[in-house]
């Protein structure tokens, strides 16, 4: 068996890696430009859609943001075949990794909750926490545009979060599910603290900057005091969670308006040996399957019209 390289094993014990620098200023700069031209919200522009008084006032924005928006923007696409990034995944995930559609432009906004990206967003036994037949083998990447001067932002995780079995406990995972309660967050928003000061890691993001993570990783975004421009994608290894993830955000979270991927993405990602050819899997509506609560309809009520956070 080919042993993993550091990056690799950091990925699957911690949860997450970052990429410094991996988009050129000059490349995500472009991709700037087609963020403001598809919100409408120019940089000179951002500081009128700063709302609320008290605590909001720590940064919170009239955000925008486009569910599947990568896969419906061809301006984008040449982020999903970009070839560092290539080179990332299919070494945190190996050769085998496709795309998988779970992708999301961000303009202004900035989930300021603790949460997962994954089905199952609760600690569990089954489901996405089940890696008893396969190894969960999947992906998001999150790419930001801006430099942290402009944004003062910075993703918060918490390494080990992600599975059982990596560098965090079973007693710490407890107590990460514990402090990430909702109504705890809604307690902590209220009175500016962090409920899991003490175990997050934040990432300052820079422009062209990536951080690779498993969707599993409990994680957050910070408050923002200016201009913030994000797109994030998802890779995967084809298998029962691949397919259980496609299919959630597919068909299980309706509102978020996913739809078929346009023909010519299809071509490009199978000529980049990118496209999986696998059927979306079902599966049962369990109680642990994620559904936007009253916390994440807050948050996220201020995005754009038809459009929520994933």
């Amino acid at each position: 068996m080919t042993s993993l390289s550091a990056r690799a094993r950091e990925f699957r014990h911690r949860g997450f890696v970052t990429v410094k620098g991996l988009l050129p200023k000059s490349e995500a700069e472009t991709y700037v430009r087609h963020l403001e031209r598809l919100s409408g919200r120019p940089r000179e522009s951002f500081e009128k859609y700063r709302v609320g008084r008290g605590v909001l006032k720590r940064g919170v924005y009239r955000g925008w943001t486009l569910p599947d928006g990568v896969s419906k923007t061809p301006e984008l696409w040449d982020l999903l075949v970009h070839p560092e990034l290539l080179g990332v995944v299919r070494e945190v995930l190996g050769p085998e990794a496709r795309f998988l559609q779970h992708t999301d432009l961000h303009v202004g906004f900035s989930a300021v909750n603790w949460h997962r990206d994954s089905v199952n967003r609760r600690l569990g036994e089954s489901g996405d926490w089940d890696e008893s037949a396969e190894p969960y083998r999947l992906a998001r990447v999150g790419f930001y545009l801006q430099s942290h001067a402009e944004s003062r932002f910075a993703l918060g995780l918490v390494p080990g979060s992600h599975r059982r079995g990596g560098t965090l406990d079973e007693a710490g995972l407890v107590d990460v599910e514990h402090r990430t309660a909702p109504w705890r967050q809604a307690v902590s928003l209220v009175l500016g603290r962090d409920p899991l000061a003490g175990r997050a890691e934040w990432v300052p993001a820079e422009s062209g900057d990536a951080v690779v993570f498993d969707p599993r990783i409990v994680h957050s975004g910070s408050f923002i005091q200016g201009p913030k421009y994000s797109a994030f994608l998802a890779f995967g290894v084809p298998g029962r969670h691949f397919a259980r993830h496609l299919h959630y955000y597919r068909h299980v979270r309706e509102e978020l308006g996913y739809s078929a991927l346009d023909p010519e993405l299809v071509d490009r990602l199978r000529r980049a040996g990118l496209h999986a050819d696998v059927d979306h899997l079902p599966h049962d509506p369990e109680a642990s399957t994620y559904r936007p609560g009253r916390l994440q309809k807050l948050l996220g009520r201020r995005i754009r019209p038809g459009a929520r956070a994933a």
